[in-house]
This record gives C-alpha cells, sequence and structure tokens, in this order.
C-alpha cells in the first residue's frame, strides 16, 4: 500500500496485490472516505518510485500514455507508509516496481 499525495488535494491510497489493485481517496483535511475503486492492472503501464532529499515521488503511467505524479513531504509521511515505501525502492534512489503486467 502506498499514499498518493499532490498538494492539499484528496490523498489517493494505493493497494498492490497480486490480484487486485484498489484505490481509495480520502479527503486531505477531514480524512473521510470520498470513494473505493477497483481498478484493472490491465489498465496499468509503470509505477516508479524516486526518493528526494525531501520529498518521496510516485509516478503512476498508464496505457493510454496518461501518467499522475504524486510528491509527498518525508516529515508528512506515516511509519506505515514509510515502511512500505522502503521496502519496495529497496535502497535505490528510483526504481520502477510496476511495468508491463508485473511486479519487478
Amino acid at each position: 500500500m502506498l499514499v498518493g499525495q499532490r498538494g492539499q488535494h484528496n490523498l489517493e491510497v494505493y493497494y498492490f496485490d497480486d490480484d487486485l489493485l484498489a484505490i481509495t481517496e480520502v479527503g486531505f483535511k477531514d480524512f473521510e472516505i470520498k470513494s473505493a475503486d477497483i481498478l484493472d492492472y490491465s489498465q496499468l503501464k509503470r509505477v516508479t518510485l524516486k526518493k528526494g532529499f525531501f520529498f518521496r515521488k510516485m509516478l503512476v503511467e498508464s496505457k493510454d500514455n496518461g501518467s499522475i505524479q504524486y510528491k509527498t513531504s518525508r516529515t508528512l509521511l506515516t511509519d506505515f507508509n514509510n515502511k512500505n515505501f522502503d521496502a519496495l525502492i529497496k535502497g535505490e534512489k528510483e526504481r520502477v516496481i510496476y511495468e508491463d503486467g508485473q511486479f519487478v
């Protein structure tokens, strides 16, 4: 699970499982669940994580050439999200974690 943040817009929580890709939109200020959707992995092209000094970034690219870039301050990340991010990026500065229908 990874949390995507774009400024003070609602948070988008991505749940990656072998068979299930889900996204939940959570209010930035009130933490209310705004929506929850199950997505199809076939729509997803690539997910890339980048580790910066002040920010952690996640780039989600779809097969129709659309993309969403999230940037979250390291100070705002929860311990849980930090552990997930660190486990997925495996000590690298930048790492593709999903590409062409499979986790890498």
